[in-house]
């Protein structure tokens, strides 16, 4: 199955690069579908850019502070200073880690197979 992952520019670079290996999403409607070996289109916001890339492992956790003790946080935000700044970055997303509480979070590594398409 093929998903579209929207990125803002930083993290656009960060997945192509490999420097960013894992996104973090709410598991809503949408992401309860994605599966190990599913395509994703990774597109960068503002630009329309886009590459592919495979989801190569799929995790759910029940509550958000779980992602962060069972993956270090380097590998969702490479840039962070420390896990309590990787939280921060995701606390500050209004409701995130209220919704993510109350939905779960599914945690999806990321494996880029093409260039960046104009």
């Amino acid at each position: 199955m093929a998903h579209e992952l929207h990125l803002e520019p930083k993290y656009f670079r960060q997945v192509f690069n490999g420097e960013k290996e894992y996104e973090l999403r709410l598991y809503d409607s949408k992401r309860q579908t994605y599966q190990d070996k599913d395509i994703l289109c990774v597109e960068e916001k503002y630009t329309g850019r886009y590459f592919t890339a495979v989801i190569t492992r799929v995790q759910y956790f029940l509550y958000f502070n779980q992602v962060f003790e069972a993956i270090d946080y380097r590998k969702f935000l490479p840039d962070a200073t420390s896990l309590a700044d990787a939280i921060e970055t995701y606390q500050k997303i209004p409701n995130y880690e209220e919704q993510g509480n109350q939905m779960g979070v599914l945690v999806f590594k990321i494996s880029r197979i093409s260039d960046i398409i104009e």
